[in-house]
């Protein structure tokens, strides 16, 4: 299975290399993080926050990471209910990560379950088919910065965008 690691085999999110590294210092160890989408970046976060929620549609990608996620990562496998897992966790989150499937439903559902100075990280947004999330966001008053560049796997130049307030966790 595919996976974004550093050189050290270090779990990276598989995002690009200038947001990973914008991200990185911003993050604080009180945060807590929702993702649609589980993965490495599941990992990469948990070493740096006090708490992740993920929800994963894959059952085979789900049975494969369970067993390498921390004690502070909780992560349920759904396809049907993977837009709506967000709303059964009963909290707000810091920091929203959509990198998964409905891009754009997952971005209206993001928006209700961030707290005031949170953030939302979508991945892809350069691809059209995540179109829908990027018209969606652009119009909720929050700002965006787009990082271009390559990403691990990747040969060309993609684009991760964070949303975010003007008072917000990373200090933007």
């Amino acid at each position: 299975l595919k996976q974004a690691v550093r050189k050290d085999l270090k779990p990276i999110p598989w995002y690009t290399y200038p947001a990973i590294k914008f991200i990185e210092g911003r993050l604080k160890s009180s945060m807590k993080v929702y993702e649609f989408g589980c993965g490495n970046s599941t990992l990469w976060y948990s070493q740096r926050v006090n708490w992740v929620d993920s929800v994963e549609h894959d059952k085979e990608w789900y049975d494969y990471i369970i067993n390498s996620m921390p004690k502070n990562v909780s992560i349920n496998q759904s396809y049907k209910d993977y837009v709506d897992d967000i709303d059964s966790r009963g909290c707000k989150y810091d920091l929203i990560v959509i990198d998964g499937l409905n891009r754009g439903l997952c971005a209206r559902k993001a928006v209700l379950n961030l707290t005031k100075n949170g953030v939302i990280i979508l991945d892809n947004s350069d691809k059209q088919k995540h179109k829908s999330a990027v018209d969606f966001l652009d119009n909720t008053g929050l700002k965006r910065i787009d990082f271009f560049g390559l990403a691990p796997m990747c040969a060309r130049n993609v684009c991760t965008t964070i949303y975010y307030p003007q008072d917000n966790i990373l200090d933007i």
